[in-house]
């Protein structure tokens, strides 16, 4: 189908569908995830992001090939034909996956005046660098942000038992802990699993 013809779906109106075209920002960014394929044996691999446009997030997932495809927080995508699928796991309620025939342009140059300026918009928030006091100030869980700061120290070991016990037992128990300071704040992140070796 053209691109003339195609009709573009705002991220809040999604429901379950079969091939659908979406327009949106990059708001989070996954790693690209190596699996095993239990019919084969053969290695695939995925990566999710979230798309975000002024009504709405979605939890987008690509397969294969695409993984290789530059992607960055903050681009602007485009997706057509893929598919929208109920999931429990995304705040949307809703999941898009790509297939064989799903078209990915990151950073399209034909939109419209309107569309930049949304984009543009939702761009700003999810680009923003935070300085840690201000990370300090926020009172939602789970909220992704970037921040600069100067590594202080890094410390490899177990993680003791009071402060990640749930992690520990998933994880087989090894971590780094590394502290972050700025100029009035200081953060301890703790990286597990294969982030260890990175």
């Amino acid at each position: 189908m053209s691109e003339c013809t195609q009709e573009f779906i705002k991220i809040g109106d999604i429901t379950e569908q079969n091939n659908i075209a979406i327009k949106g920002v990059i708001s989070k960014l996954q790693d690209v995830r190596t699996f095993t394929r239990k019919s084969d044996g053969s290695e695939g691999k995925l990566r999710n992001f979230d798309v975000s446009d002024d009504t709405g997030s979605i939890r987008t997932t690509i397969w294969g090939n695409d993984t290789d495809i530059l992607l960055t927080k903050g681009d602007i995508v485009k997706i057509i034909g893929a598919d929208a699928r109920f999931d429990d796991y995304t705040d949307s309620g809703y999941s898009l996956n790509t297939n064989f025939n799903t078209q990915l342009s990151i950073n399209p140059e034909n939109l419209s005046d309107e569309e930049l300026d949304i984009f543009d918009e939702i761009k700003q928030k999810v680009s923003q660098i935070k300085r840690l006091s201000e990370v300090e100030e926020f009172d939602e869980d789970g909220i992704e942000v970037d921040v600069i700061g100067r590594m202080f120290a890094i410390f490899s070991g177990i993680v003791t038992g009071i402060v990640l016990p749930l992690v520990r037992q998933r994880l087989g128990g090894w971590s780094t802990t590394v502290i972050v300071l700025s100029l009035l704040s200081c953060v301890m992140m703790i990286f597990l699993g294969r982030f260890l070796i990175e």
